[in-house]
């Protein structure tokens, strides 16, 4: 499901809301919820494998959190390099 935002959270029952219309709907059969609510770039992994090998590069949110597509467009770049 996209283009949807969380309102309210009730046990077995979610209710998200069409960022376009606003027009919400109940989504039900739920035991959890988990919420991602930011982050933070991780590179602990890349500085372990790069002392080891100098070919591993840094890329995605371990470089920094952002879109899917800006890690995607820095994958290709990446690629058209090597």
């Amino acid at each position: 499901m996209t283009f949807r935002f969380l309102v309210a959270i009730a046990p077995g029952a979610v209710q998200v809301a069409n960022v376009y219309s606003r027009r919400t709907e109940e989504l039900t059969g739920f035991d959890s919820v988990v919420l991602a609510c930011g982050g933070e770039a991780d590179a602990r992994l890349y500085a372990e494998l790069a002392a080891e090998r100098p070919e591993v590069h840094l890329l995605g949110d371990a470089f920094a959190l952002r879109r899917l597509v800006a890690a995607t467009r820095q994958a290709y770049a990446l690629a058209k390099i090597l």
